[in-house]
């Protein structure tokens, strides 16, 4: 449960910005004929009273997040086909991801400058049959093969974000372990960021 909470502070601080206050600014914003989102400075000084307590720059990062979410909507999204799984093929696919796999989450670097993608990796292990199979449902994850000590090791990876949200989203009904919290993590996060 501490540690539960410990995520939902990380994601508060990293996106202060929750999705009911970027709703109420994207309705602000076109009310007002600023359906762009624009850092208008005098339009920055009319709203910036009716959210109590934050600052210009929060303001401006309000509408940073809005105007990424809108050029996000603009583009088609979802470029693979959407995940079919049956529960067997989630609950294994889970297995593996908690055993053989590991969830990459963007951060900010001591610079400053924050990574952007995820790496969900779903499998590592030096069984091609195995690997083949997970692949075979998730047609979008990509299969890499690294040396290993005695034979060589495959990995199964999903790179784009959308694209692991999905499998998160099948998954994580079944999971168990400390992966969980992560993935918890990382789809509260999308949600803040998409809206």
């Amino acid at each position: 449960m501490a540690s539960q909470n410990a995520s939902e502070v990380f994601i508060f601080q990293r996106n202060f910005w929750g999705a009911s206050d970027l709703k109420r600014l994207e309705q602000i914003c076109v009310a007002r004929g600023n359906p762009t989102f624009t850092q208008d400075r005098l339009f920055l000084e009319q709203v910036l009273p009716e959210f109590p307590g934050r600052t210009d720059g929060g303001l401006r990062w309000g509408l940073k997040l809005l105007r990424r979410g809108a050029k996000r909507s603009e583009k088609s999204v979802q470029t693979s086909p959407p995940l079919r799984l049956s529960e067997p093929e989630a609950a294994y696919l889970a297995a593996m991801l908690e055993g053989e796999g590991y969830i990459s989450i963007p951060h900010t670097t001591r610079t400053g400058r924050s990574s952007r993608g995820i790496t969900l990796g779903l499998l590592t292990n030096t069984d091609p049959v195995i690997v083949a199979y997970v692949h075979s449902l998730i047609p979008f994850s990509r299969v890499k093969k690294s040396k290993g000590t005695n034979r060589p090791v495959y990995h199964v990876i999903v790179q784009q974000r959308m694209a692991a949200r999905e499998v998160l989203r099948w998954v994580l009904p079944y999971m168990r372990g400390g992966k969980k919290e992560k993935a918890l993590a990382y789809l509260a996060d999308m949600e803040i960021r998409i809206g």
